[in-house]
Parts: C-alpha cells; structure tokens; sequence
C-alpha cells in the first residue's frame, strides 16, 4: 500500500490544482475515520491465517486475497506489506461490485451484518451518516475515478475495465497539510455514488 498510497497522493496533489479535489475543514493532523471495517482493524495486526479463517480459506505466498459473495453481491480483498511484513495484512477494500482481476477469488459468505464500521457504516450507507460520525474529510474528490490497483487488484496497465468507482469519495487520514504527512499511517477512504457508500478502503500504512 505505501507504493499505491503515495501515487494516490500525487494525484491529489494535481487534481487539487485543477479543482477536482478539495480540502475540507477536516482535522489534519488527527485522524477522525474509523477503527475498523468488519474483521480488519486499526486496533490490533491481523494475521492473514486469522483473517482468512474467518471465510474458510487458509493462506498462500500471494500478496492479495479476493473474496467473493455472489448473494450479497458483497466483495473484497485483502493484502499484506509485500516488502515489509508478509504474515500481516495492512489494507482491506470492501466494494459492491467485484474487485479482483487476474486473482483466485474465494466464495464465500460476507456479512453484511459484520462488514461494517463500529459505527454502522457499510456499503449502502448514506454520505451523511459518513460525514456524522466521522466528520469533514481531509479531502474529497468530485468526479469519475479511474479503476486502480488499490480498488481493482491485479489489474494491469493495459486492462480495459468498465466499473463506476461513483461520483465522489472521501479520505479520512492524518495528512496535515497537501505537502507534510503524520506518523498516523491510518487512512480511510469512501466512495459514493449518489450519496451512498459504494466501496470502502481501509488501511495501515498510507
């Protein structure tokens, strides 16, 4: 994620100087999102092994796990530091469209019930619920998204994927400014398609 996450940056930084991301009067220097998303948290390190028990999977020497719940039309995938630390995950995307290319995807069940925020928020909720619990974002980005690799993993260069990734998104971190960052390498980000939660990214290292 620290390779992804600071070209993310980078593309905040030049939407920024074209309008289509703004800064909110969020917190900087404090992050306001949430703790955790379903069995991912902010609180404790996950292993993969325990993670992917939870679906009845066990894991490999891949960087990214997929699951796929075809009844709830819920989907995930989950990774670990490939440089770092490769026992821990340290990001989970949780979308309601499929989000694994070129991957083994794993079927199987995805609570709606449990994949959510310790405050109710999950996909289908509503951005004002989002904004009440958690307040101005540090950015926010109107406009179409381009898919990838932190929404579509294993998605290549030269892959043609039509997905709509929504109309809006917000990020919740502890960037102080457009140009200094914080110690907090926790980041959320939402994104929306007429007003409700349409994926949602949650990770530890930015």
């Amino acid at each position: 994620m620290r390779f992804r996450w600071k070209f993310t940056f980078v593309v905040l930084l030049i939407c920024s100087a074209t309008g289509m991301v703004s800064s909110q009067d969020g917190p900087y220097g404090h992050y306001t999102g949430p703790r955790s998303l379903g069995t991912y948290s902010h609180d404790r390190r996950i292993t993969a092994k325990s993670f992917l028990a939870n679906f009845g999977a066990v894991p490999s020497r891949r960087d990214t796990y997929c699951v796929a719940d075809a009844n709830h039309r819920l989907f995930l995938h989950a990774s670990v530091d490939s440089e770092h630390d490769r026992e821990h995950l340290d990001e989970v995307f949780l979308s309601s469209f499929p989000n694994c290319k070129h991957l083994s995807v794993f079927a199987a069940k995805i609570d709606p019930m449990i994949w959510k925020t310790p405050e109710g928020i999950g996909i289908g909720s509503t951005k004002q619920a989002v904004l009440k619990h958690y307040g101005q974002p540090q950015y926010n980005r109107a406009g179409a998204l381009k898919p990838g690799p932190d929404e579509i993993a294993g998605i290549g260069e030269s892959d043609q994927i039509k997905i709509d990734l929504g109309d809006s998104s917000y990020v919740y971190s502890c960037m102080i400014d457009e140009k200094q960052g914080c110690d907090d390498l926790r980041v959320t980000q939402f994104g929306f398609k007429n007003g409700k939660v349409l994926w949602i990214l949650i990770s530890d290292s930015e």
